[in-house]
């Protein structure tokens, strides 16, 4: 019998990471070139607790890997959360 697991997966998620990088380099020299400080308030904080939960969970259900859907769930909650959090604070 084959077996489900995608030969792929290793491939897949060297790709992932090596995306992730280029994302993190290019937008850090955006930031430099903007000279901006990023500000650090509750909206952005949620919201990047949640896209790490998300994509953590994404590469962990790509591998197959137990408590992926967890992880996106709790990742998705935390993005929603922080769209409320940003609305509130705006009134």
């Amino acid at each position: 019998m084959r077996s489900l697991k995608n030969p792929w997966h290793k491939q897949i998620t060297i790709g992932l990471f090596i995306v992730g990088l280029i994302w993190i380099v290019f937008g850090a020299v955006k930031m430099i070139k903007q000279e901006k400080t990023p500000k650090l308030s509750a909206k952005n904080i949620l919201f990047g607790i949640g896209a790490l939960l998300i994509v953590i969970g994404a590469i962990l259900k790509i591998q197959h890997l137990p408590g992926s859907s967890p992880m996106m769930i709790l990742g998705l909650c935390s993005a929603l959360l922080s769209f409320f959090v940003g609305s509130k604070s705006k009134e």
